[in-house]
């Protein structure tokens, strides 16, 4: 279901590879229009400093998006754990077992039937991606990726710098029509740097909202999936409170750092390591 470039340093799912690359043509579009347009301008009357910082923060953008879209979400190996009988499952394997968890009392989990795994608390199987992902958050489609443990802070540092990008085009833009002396010469005079103001204005708005959605969702300890689990479920049965800090300010902090220290850990798929006879990890049972 993947495609793998660069000696699998890269994945991406087959069934909508164009849309990464309308991504990425939509970050380098403004980037060459600011350059192109505002960069000498900003130069010459504001600063050196200014562009620089801004190819400074484009850049940090665009290897974020590269590093969430392209990177390993927290993909588990399949087949790890097969019955006797590949074709026919056990009764008991259908049903959610709770174990004993560490300062939590107990937690669930699920056999999945098509990686054939008991999938560890807060993995979920990804159905675009016919894979089961590590604290699996939502399938992007936008990244054409899943995000999951191993690169949810790449793609909270996209969406951070794609605001920080369209901010500082938006700012620059106005403080350079400002300095005109009617609206009417500002766009006879500077129709770019009107256009540029539009154009981030409106682009920030989604970014804006995700982004403020998953600061939400860090706060209290929630991933999107169970956010979207928890919505109708009364106040004791939402799942999200056994991994929580606490709901006060000190439990959101924690909350909140918990899940930007984490560590992302070493990837449970080692697609560079020659392929060795009989390793079923890989195989697609029916």
């Amino acid at each position: 279901n993947h495609y793998f470039c660069f000696g699998g340093r890269f994945r991406t799912a087959k069934h909508s590879i164009y849309l990464n690359i309308f991504m990425f043509m939509a970050i380098i579009l403004p980037l060459v229009v600011f350059l192109v347009f505002e960069a000498k301008w900003t130069w010459h009357h504001v600063s050196p400093a200014v562009p620089l910082l801004f190819v400074y923060v484009w850049l940090v953008c665009a290897a974020s998006f590269v590093k969430a879209a392209g990177g390993d979400p927290g993909v588990l190996p399949r087949n790890v754990h097969l019955t006797e009988n590949v074709a026919q499952l056990p009764e008991e394997y259908f049903n959610t077992i709770t174990i004993p968890a560490f300062q939590t009392g107990s937690v669930a989990v699920k056999y999945c039937a098509t990686c054939r795994i008991w999938r560890p608390a807060r993995t979920s199987h990804c159905l675009t991606c016919d894979a089961c992902v590590t604290v699996h958050d939502h399938h992007c489609v936008w990244l054409n990726n899943c995000v999951g443990l191993r690169n949810y802070m790449y793609f909270m540092e996209f969406l951070a710098g794609s605001i920080l990008c369209c901010l500082y085009i938006l700012g620059f833009t106005v403080y350079r029509l400002a300095k005109l002396d009617s609206f009417r010469h500002a766009i006879r005079t500077s129709p770019m740097s009107f256009m540029l103001a539009i154009y981030s204005s409106l682009v920030m708005i989604y970014p804006t909202i995700l982004f403020g959605f998953h600061l939400y969702l860090n706060v209290t300890a929630q991933t999107t999936r169970e956010f979207l689990g928890n919505i109708h479920k009364p106040v004791g049965e939402q799942t999200f409170w056994q991994y929580s800090e606490g709901s006060d300010v000190k439990g959101a902090l924690r909350n909140a750092a918990h899940v930007w220290l984490r560590v992302r850990g070493p990837s449970a798929l080692r697609v560079r390591d020659p392929y060795v006879h009989g390793d079923r990890r890989w195989d697609k049972l029916a």
